[in-house]
């Protein structure tokens, strides 16, 4: 988000939505941190099929979010409707502009006639997390060190590859290949196009060359 000059606020909204679980699913079908929608995910640029679900992606799925929240913020000019429409949807809060005469996210918030109350409570619980995130030490929490670099790779793997060999020959087991992959759905890789996978840097050597030689 800081490398696309978006406000590191919105970091928060990823807690709101979903406590940064990649696993996570809501009731109406929205999957992954950034609880993407399979129409919105796809728009976005993300895989939704039976072989993946990028919206479980944290990376793609990172950069999906950066380009949907961009777009909503260029349409409504204020990043408060925009985090609130990535809640309702783009139209539910374009018609409540509309039908109450004003563009001020809380001033609309002040009746119930245009927002449900999950959307009139969305934005005051981000504000509130990026609250906590602000005070950590102050609340009794130990402040990560956001600077951190992660020290995973991104591999292109050929389609139709055996993914628990993979796993297997980078001296690992599937669940924990999984926690580092969690848009796998099945132990291949999409015959034809293949897929992007993640694994920490000490395991790239084995994996790249069970890539190589694996049939």
């Amino acid at each position: 988000f800081k490398e696309r000059g978006l406000p590191e606020q919105l970091i928060s909204l990823g807690f709101a939505e979903s406590g940064y679980n990649p696993f996570a699913y809501s009731r109406s079908g929205a999957a992954g941190v950034w609880q993407f929608m399979p129409f919105t995910g796809k728009k976005y640029g993300l895989r939704v099929d039976w072989w993946l679900d990028e919206r479980r992606d944290p990376y793609k799925s990172a950069n999906a979010a950066a380009d949907y929240l961009t777009k909503l913020y260029e349409q409504f000019g204020d990043w408060y409707l925009a985090m609130a429409a990535y809640n309702a949807g783009e139209g539910k809060i374009a018609w409540a502009i509309e039908k109450s005469g004003c563009t001020d996210y809380f001033e609309i918030c002040e009746t119930s006639r245009y927002l449900k109350e999950e959307t009139r409570h969305y934005v005051p619980k981000i504000m509130a997390i990026d609250k906590i995130l602000r005070n950590l030490e102050k609340l009794g929490f130990t402040r990560p060190n956001w600077e951190i670099e992660t020290d995973l790779v991104a591999v292109d793997v050929k389609g139709g590859l055996d993914l628990q060999g993979l796993a297997e020959a980078s001296g690992m087991d599937w669940l924990g290949f999984q926690g580092y992959n969690p848009a796998l759905r099945r132990k291949m890789s999409p015959p034809g196009d293949g897929c992007t996978i993640y694994l920490p840097a000490a395991r790239i050597a084995s994996a790249q060359n069970y890539i190589a030689t694996a049939p």
